[in-house]
């Protein structure tokens, strides 16, 4: 959501017109980014732009790929973008790695362009470096709970923040939702965050854990 909300200002910026449902003629573009018929935050389904394009439709078909089933160790996202895919004229991709999957036709046109962030909101504006004297703060923030986003780690660096050597030497935060279970010891932990109170919380920090 918030790729299609950045996506949008910056068209409406450059005098483009973004919509947000299959009920023109006059679409140029249709941008699909989820191959599930069932998330309830789609704007329209991949099912509804076969349609379109079956009836009125004439644009052209954008897939943009930022899931696989290799992320979260999931069974069905592959095959439903590469089922997605086959409506799809340019594909593109939010990795390079993410290309050499399973998760598409391989044919017609493809690209890679990374995420990125509103330079804004997402800068270094105020941020003090780590000058070597008091501890190293460490940060990652993560809105999905899923344990495969390395909680592997995370749970290691708390781990090491009760040892004695370590407690005096470094820092580590946690912003986001954590899975069903899951409690750090020692670890400073935060809920959700989003936009200019995300950013304030890492410029707080020295270095961010991805």
């Amino acid at each position: 959501n918030r790729f299609v909300a950045a996506l949008a200002d910056a068209l409406a910026a450059r005098g483009d017109q973004a919509v947000f449902a299959l009920d023109d003629d006059d679409i140029d573009i249709v941008l699909i980014t989820d191959p599930r018929s069932r998330n309830p935050q789609l704007a329209f389904t991949p099912g509804a732009v076969w349609r379109y394009m079956a009836g009125r439709g004439r644009a052209l078909i954008v897939h943009r790929i930022n899931e696989c089933d290799e992320r979260k160790g999931t069974r069905t996202m592959n095959f439903r973008l590469r089922l997605t895919n086959y409506c799809a004229d340019h594909t593109v991709f939010i990795a390079s790695w993410l290309r050499e999957l399973d998760v598409w036709r391989r044919e017609g046109t493809s690209s890679v362009i990374l995420n990125g962030a509103d330079p804004g909101v997402f800068n270094s504006e105020g941020r003090r470096p780590w000058g070597g004297d008091g501890p190293l703060r460490i940060v990652t923030h993560h809105w999905g709970a899923h344990p495969m986003k390395g909680f592997d780690v995370y749970a290691r660096l708390d781990a090491m923040l009760g040892e004695p050597p370590w407690r005096e030497r470094f820092e580590f935060t946690y912003i986001g939702n954590l899975p069903d279970g899951f409690a750090f010891a020692n670890a400073r932990y935060a809920p959700p965050m989003d936009g200019p109170a995300l950013a304030g919380e890492l410029r707080r920090h020295h270095v961010y854990l991805s």
